[in-house]
């Protein structure tokens, strides 16, 4: 949930804004006063903008209203001490003293439940009670992040070793009134320490984005608003990052993630930031790193219309192998998307309910996978109109045959928005509610159960454990098949971990042991895992079950002994590790209580003990050979003898594989020149190999029309016949595997023979005149030259003659091209009007001449060598510019067809010049002509007034939201733009622009004049342009980019035109041809000439955080009347003097 209008406005800390329907008034709910509330009037947007940038104003209006009534109906409740009943929410027993308002709740791994204070450094935990309950459970502070870290909404993530990640930040701070955040911590709950992150470089927002643990454990963390979109994986060891996720189509501002069951993440794409909307989905691959399309949504999901919030609901995974996406639309009828995961399609979802007829939306909202199958969501009021983010909230459950059945309201639902209620899946099954700006905390108990098939499942199980026990538990499908609880980009609850839980058969306590060492993250059906657990030191001895929980589903329970007797634990090599030969010295802990140890290894499944089965008596270790040696799985049983019974753990390894490393060459070097026409080849033993075979060629990779030849199992071959003209030679080097042939190519330079060569004409040249010197390359040993030119490979009428040793020789009477007419444009015909920006031009082929054949003879002794050229009599050349005779457009290569192809040609209507060159007669002759480029060159007046993008314009960077003006809002470090999508050369442009200076009045606001906008410099400056700017604290200057560097035109001066301060100010620049005024409010501020850039688009922007407004643009391509007609004398020498003194950024003035 970003910083855009509404939400600035309106996400004031530990309160929510809501309607009133009977009054139609917006009212002021505050937290810590039940229901109380100020009525606040309907605010126009502008008046919003305005309490965003003045918060004590907010306040003082707040103060100033009444308050009003706020009660809310009853939901159905459960009385505390009597067992929940389905469908209904349940107070807690022992809420938090005193109260205070709990978020972004996070189930740990040992069944307690971590929850934040909004814009605080301050956490709390909860546990369950002996019996398991939640609603009885109890409140307890643990320790708290830096008082310089105190988000209210950001990423965050349970890690596979039980530690919890919370990254980034949106409104950090005390009363939610600071802004986004880099900064992250991590928390140790065994020691009950935050530990500092710092952010990934480079990154200079992270804020509320969302953040994900992928199947294999680590931790990706998203940026919401740096562009490229950035994205980073987490080396939870080191604290460091690693950049990853390339090919995003968008940024991630508003976009939730979900985890699929192939491994792979799913997103609905939000739009934030590309000023056009859609229902496009996309998939990271942790694999490649990768995000590839993962096609259309049907269904629009973002509220990227409308409203423009840009908000999306939860993504969320269902056990029945399809992924809900819930809409964040405020305007219209939102509605699901279904996502298959077996087909990779999308199909339109049930429309979200409507109450007392008003649609209900999900723009940032929470949802929880039950059970029974259902997801439990919570959604408000769509069709925002005189408010954002509207209460009450409403409870439905998505029904696994996808339709929406309403469910009892949590208590306090009537007095906040969706997007203030978090939810996390506990290990009963139940829901755990939190209000995040007020302290009702509810758990909801669902009805139904879960399938058979869903359950984890234990393959195994000890017979018995100790108090403090760490034992190693083995089985499938222990993530179980969602996340569990889901969000969007605000908050992350996802369970998809094991939770371990031990009930005392005759107390009918329950213990919850710590995981941690989790094998896999996955939510694959049927996926195998692991865990490590640590059994808890105030665990009851005797009889008990256990059980693995995933997201609310248990495995079948287990019978398990706790007693004072410890089983071995193996220690070497670690379980689930690769072994390194066929030998294996194997190691464990001694255990408590054991009189004996006997080892089982096999590998024809858990228990089995073909490869080894002894007893070890009281020695801890063992070394066991002759293991498998092509990676498989070998089976560990360790069994400890303990008060005459025998316990046993089981473990997993992967068996050492012999390295059948590939041959590569070794001699010559792959790459290198060869030395001769014989050369022997060497190359390195693959131990697997049973043959060699290899291919030498010079036709591509692959070509043996050199050699060909098995080798045996020799690793060398001595080949002859290699060419001596330095071309490229391939060889390929075959390996027979296994009874499969395997190859790797390499490539090599021929030897050179030390011949002449022609230098001139070059190969491939067109010739002029019907006489020409041919010169070449003086060789090594050459005792005579010899050269034939004629029309055929080879031949000799028009000269065949020895030259002795001279270097050059004139060659007469070459043929020359005839022309039957001058060359005419055929496609486009000249003076049309082009198709777009790419054309192919075609044009007559009226010349025709043969080819020019060269042979060039070297006698070496009494052995003649020859290199062989062609060179062309007719030809063509076009060349296209802005201005006659100039090939800025198109500066194409001499050719023999008669058709050349153009790209990014102008698109705005203006003249586009040709030259046709052709070779005729022995000389370059020229037709001239002219095309009209495609579009047309008009001017524009746009007031901004209604909501989304104007057509012809568009967001290049920055955060931009048009709603009866065009407002901007920009990031520290970086410049924000938008762009008009023609190209004009004179024009007369016009913009009313203001800007909120809270944070840097000397920033520049800026127009943006015969620009291109890509590639965007370091700080968001346009490629070519120029840039006529202002500040508000009173400083102009102009500038210009060429090829991304900025020249200033003129430096950063003074002038009393500009109205200083949060104002309105008129900007004007007058172009024609290289003349340039620029006026402000009127006054002609500078004028002056400058020809670097001829013609571009235009546009409007400015530098650094703060909200910049635009009232209106306006251009025309003729130049209106202007008052003032030169510069004052007391602006011209403000002006000289800022010349001469310098100064300043194209981005910021010197300090006043």
């Amino acid at each position: 949930m970003e910083d855009d209008v509404m939400r600035n406005v309106l996400r004031i800390p530990c309160v929510a804004l809501v309607t009133l329907a009977a009054s139609g008034v917006m009212v002021h709910v505050n937290a810590q006063q039940a229901g109380a509330i100020h009525a606040v009037p309907d605010l126009s947007q502008p008046m919003q903008l305005y309490y965003h940038s003045h918060p004590e104003a907010y306040q003082k209006l707040l103060d100033s209203l009444p308050l009003v009534s706020n009660d809310a109906p009853p939901a159905a409740q459960t009385v505390a001490g009597e067992e929940p009943v389905p469908g209904t929410w349940a107070a807690l027993t022992n809420p938090l003293s005193p109260p205070r308002a709990l978020s972004n709740p996070i189930l740990l791994t040992d069944g307690t439940v971590i929850a934040h204070v909004s814009c605080t450094s301050d956490w709390y935990k909860f546990t369950p009670s002996n019996t398991g309950s939640y609603i009885n459970g109890t409140w307890a502070p643990i320790a708290s992040t830096s008082a310089s870290y105190g988000p209210r909404f950001f990423g965050s993530g349970v890690l596979p070793d039980g530690r919890v990640v919370s990254e980034g930040g949106e409104y950090n701070g005390s009363g939610c009134g600071g802004g986004r955040t880099t900064q992250g911590a991590i928390y140790d709950p065994t020691t009950n320490i935050w530990t500092a992150i710092s952010p990934p470089a480079g990154w200079t927002t992270i804020s509320d984005a969302a953040g994900i643990v992928l199947p294999n454990g680590t931790y990706m963390q998203t940026s919401c608003c740096d562009f490229p979109p950035h994205t980073a994986l987490l080396n939870a060891t080191t604290l460091t990052w690693t950049a990853t996720g390339t090919g995003k189509f968008d940024i991630y501002d508003e976009e939730s993630m979900a985890l699929l069951p192939d491994d792979t993440v799913l997103t609905a794409d939000a739009y934030v930031g590309t000023g056009t909307c859609g229902t496009g989905s996309e998939r990271y691959s942790p694999s490649t790193g990768q995000w590839t399309s993962a096609g259309s949504t049907v269904i629009q999901q973002s509220d990227c219309t409308g409203n423009l919030s840009y908000e999306v609901g939860p993504l969320v995974m269902r056990p029945d192998g399809t992924a809900v996406s819930f809409s964040g639309r405020t305007s219209g009828t939102p509605q699901t998307a279904i996502y298959n995961t077996a087909t990779h399609t999308w199909s339109a979802g049930p429309v979200h309910p409507s109450v007392a007829g008003v649609p209900y939306t999900m723009a940032d909202a929470p949802a929880a996978v039950l059970p029974n199958g259902n997801v439990l969501v919570a959604m408000s009021p769509s069709n925002w109109t005189t408010s954002f983010f509207p209460a009450p909230t409403h409870y439905f459950e998505l029904n696994t045959d996808n339709t929406f059945t309403p469910v009892p309201d949590k208590s306090d639902a009537a007095s906040w928005n969706s997007f203030e209620a978090n939810f996390v899946l506990l290990p009963t099954g139940q829901v755990m509610a939190f209000s995040i700006d007020g302290p009702t905390v509810e758990i909801y108990t669902p009805g139904g159960t879960y399938a058979e098939a869903w359950r984890p499942t234990i393959t195994s199980p000890p017979s018995l454990v100790a108090p403090g026990q760490t034992i190693t538990l083995g089985g499938t499908q222990f993530n179980g098949l969602t996340e569990g609880a889901y969000y969007g980009d605000d908050t992350n609850g996802s369970s998809n971990f094991p939770i371990v839980r031990i009930k005392n058969n005759a107390t009918g306590h329950v213990f919850y042991a710590r995981t941690f060492n989790h094998g896999s993250r996955s939510i694959a059906p049927g996926a195998a895992s692991s865990t490590s657990v640590t059994v808890p030191a105030t665990i009851e001895t005797g009889a008990s079950t256990l059980e693995v929980v995933a997201n609310g589903i248990p495995s079948l329970p287990v019978n398990v002994t706790v007693g004072t007797g410890m089983t071995a634990e193996m220690t070497t090599p670690p379980p689930g590790s690769t072994f390194t030969g066929t030998s294996v010295n194997f190691g464990w802990t001694p255990g408590t209580g054991v009189s004996q140890y006997w080892l089982y290894v096999g590998t024809t499944g858990v228990g089995s003990y073909n490869l080894y089965n002894s007893s070890t008596g009281t020695n801890k270790s063992a070394m066991v050979t002759g293991l498998p040696s092509n990676g498989s799985t070998v089976y560990v049983r360790l069994w400890s003898l303990i008060s005459g019974s025998w316990q046993s753990n089981d473990y997993t390894y992967t068996a050492y594989t012999l390295a059948c490393s590939p041959s590569t060459m070794t001699s010559p070097a792959p790459g290198s020149t060869f030395t001769g026409t014989s050369q022997t080849f060497t190359w390195s033993a693959n131990p697997c190999a049973s043959q060699y075979w290899l291919y030498v060629g010079t036709q591509g990779a692959g070509s043996y029309n050199i050699y060909s030849s098995s080798t045996g199992t020799a690793t060398t071959a001595n080949v002859t016949g290699l060419p001596t003209n330095g071309s490229l030679v391939w060889l390929r080097l075959w390996s027979l595997v296994g009874g499969s042939w395997g190859s790797t190519d390499y490539t090599y330079t021929a030897y050179t023979l030390p011949i002449g060569r022609l230098q001139s004409p070059s190969d491939g040249a067109f010739l002029t005149g019907t006489s020409k010197t041919f010169s070449w390359t003086a060789g090594t040993g050459i005792a005579e030259y010899w050269l034939q030119v004629g029309t055929s490979k080879g031949g000799a009428a028009i000269f065949n003659a020895s030259t002795g040793t001279n270097l050059s020789t004139v060659v007469n009477n070459l043929p020359t091209a005839s022309c039957s007419a001058a060359p005419a444009f055929t496609n486009p015909l000249a003076g049309s009007t082009l198709s777009g920006d790419s054309v192919t031009f075609n044009w007559s082929n009226g010349c025709s001449g043969p080819a020019v054949w060269v042979r060039l003879w070297s006698r070496i002794g009494t052995t003649w060598y020859s290199n062989d050229y062609s060179m062309n009599s007719a030809g063509y050349q076009l060349s296209l510019g802005t201005q006659p005779g100039t090939n800025d457009l198109l500066n194409g290569a001499q050719s023999t067809s008669a058709s050349a192809s153009a790209t990014l040609l102008p698109t705005n209507g203006s003249t586009v010049y040709a030259s046709l060159y052709y070779l005729s007669a022995g000389s370059w002759n020229v037709l001239t002509t002219t095309f009209m480029a495609s579009g047309m060159v008009s001017g524009f007046t746009e007031a901004f007034k209604t909501p989304g993008h104007p057509s012809g314009w568009q967001a290049v960077s920055g955060d931009w939201l048009v709603d009866n003006l065009d407002a901007g809002y920009g990031l520290t470090g970086t410049g924000s733009s938008e762009a008009y999508n023609s190209s004009y050369t004179t024009l007369d442009y016009t913009v009313v622009m203001g800007r909120d200076p809270m944070l840097n009045p000397g920033a520049a606001n800026r127009l943006w004049v015969r620009g291109e906008t890509t590639p965007l410099g370091s700080t968001n400056w346009w490629q070519n342009a120029y840039a006529f700017q202002y500040t508000t604290d009173g400083s102009f200057s102009v500038w210009k980019v060429v090829d991304g560097t900025t020249v200033p035109v003129q430096y950063w001066a003074a002038s009393s035109a500009i109205v200083q301060g949060a104002n309105w100010n008129t900007l004007r620049v007058k172009a024609s041809g290289g003349t340039f005024s620029f006026y402000i409010n009127g006054t002609l501020v500078w004028s002056g000439d400058d020809p670097s850039l001829s013609a571009g688009r235009v546009g409007f922007g400015f530098y650094s955080i703060d909200w910049v407004f635009v009232d209106s643009a306006t251009l025309s391509t003729t130049l209106l009347p202007a008052g003032e007609a030169v510069v004052s004398p007391a602006q011209a020498a403000i002006n000289e003097a800022a010349q001469r003194r310098g100064g300043g950024t194209i981005d910021e003035a010197p300090p006043r």
